[in-house]
């Protein structure tokens, strides 16, 4: 038996179930419509086949487009983050040169950073 990689099963649509066989006790199949034939795996126990079934189907649901779909998010919500500190300090350096009522600057220094201390001298 080898233990060096071999290669990755796509877990995204499979169908992970127990599989009751007398001679493989605490094993379990992986299934899928595109698959040629199934995956048998067996645990050394029955709490180890429960913990292997829950963490197979749990990585079903990260598929390739789940992945992309969280990256493209991530990005989004970066730029959005530097655009709202770009505004920020724009409407800092207008609340220092012109005069802006101290409700107003409040208010928008609310908006962008609910956090913020403000502090008008």
């Amino acid at each position: 038996m080898s233990l060096s990689f071999q290669g990755v099963i796509p877990l995204g649509g499979c169908l992970v179930e127990p599989k009751e066989q007398a001679s493989m006790p605490f094993a379990m199949t992986i299934s899928h419509e595109d698959f040629h034939g199934n995956i048998v795996l067996a645990a050394e126990s029955e709490p180890e086949q429960a913990q292997w079934l829950e963490l197979l189907r749990e990585s079903g649901k990260v598929t390739w487009n789940n992945a992309q779909l969280g990256e493209a998010m991530i990005e989004s919500l970066e730029a959005q983050g530097l655009q709202l500190t770009k505004e920020k300090q724009e409407y800092l350096g207008k609340g220092t040169q012109h005069s802006i009522g101290a409700r107003t600057c409040i208010g928008i220094l609310s908006l962008l950073n609910p956090f913020s201390v403000i502090q008008f001298i």
